[in-house]
């Protein structure tokens, strides 16, 4: 059954620091479980834009307020894993969609991990022992407070004008709460030539619960949850100049060229 929308919700893509050297020597070796959110938390905001949601006339209802959804109320957490060039990574995502976020990844049984509070950066080094404390520039905040489903784009036409079209799929318990009946769709966009790209949302708040894209390189599964994120600046950090960055897979700082930032991970999440 095809479909077509016309509405949009877009995010940055995630960019964290990481060496190219790191990235094709790191091997997983165990993958984590998907974390289950309280999908229960709905905001007044987006009740309020369903029950008024001008869907009647739409030919598909459901996809119509998932739009309605994806545009009142932005997810806060994100937990996903990833098969990129044959190295896999699991992580997740937190945001109080204002100026927090938290983001983990795990490789080799090692934990990535940042957080962001306003423009002040802590990155835990992979030893797991020491925070470094650091500012970054405004401009640069977007390659931190990012994870692989923050960069999607659902609209019904490309920047060039070409049609994006949304295949209905089928039906079936939502990924993380099974109480919950999901609907699944694949999305066409000619702007990803090779690239399979599916969504589910639940069919009582319309919110977006997993996210799947595949090509050719990379395998990227995300599920998404709504519950209040609660992040804090972690105690006893050092500090780190703004020239020098954490590197997954090193415990200690490297240094960058004044005034540069560290190379984009982008690849490792296939995004």
């Amino acid at each position: 059954m095809k479909h077509q929308a016309r509405r949009e919700c877009g995010f940055s893509y995630l960019a964290i620091i990481i060496a190219t050297a790191v990235l094709t020597s790191v091997v997983l070796i165990g993958v984590r479980m998907w974390r289950t959110h309280n999908p229960s938390v709905v905001s007044k905001e987006l009740k309020n834009a369903l029950a008024n949601a001008d869907c009647a006339n739409e030919k598909d209802m459901g996809l119509c307020k998932f739009f309605v959804s994806v545009n009142t109320q932005k997810f806060t957490t994100i937990d996903f894993t990833s098969f990129t060039n044959g190295t896999n990574t699991s992580g997740s995502y937190q945001t109080d969609n204002d100026a927090k976020y938290h983001v983990s990844t795990e490789s080799s049984g090692k934990i990535y991990e940042i957080i962001g509070i306003g423009t002040t950066l802590y990155s835990k080094d992979t030893d797991g022992k020491t925070w470094w404390k650091q500012q970054v520039r405004q401009s640069d905040l977007d390659n931190y407070n990012s994870a692989p489903g923050t960069g999607q784009v659902f609209a019904a036409t490309t920047a060039e004008g070409k049609p994006v079209t949304y295949y209905k799929q089928d039906t079936s318990p939502c990924p993380t709460i099974s109480r919950l009946t999901c609907t699944k769709y694949q999305i066409s966009d000619p702007t990803y030539p090779g690239q399979a790209r599916f969504i589910w949302f639940d069919t009582k708040y319309y919110q977006l619960q997993r996210l799947k894209t595949i090509d050719n390189n990379a395998t990227v599964d995300a599920t998404f949850g709504y519950k209040q994120a609660s992040i804090k600046a972690p105690g006893g950090s050092k500090k780190l100049p703004t020239n020098k960055y954490v590197v997954p897979g090193q415990s200690t700082p490297v240094t960058v060229p004044d005034g540069g930032v560290g190379p984009d991970i982008q690849g490792l999440f296939g995004n």
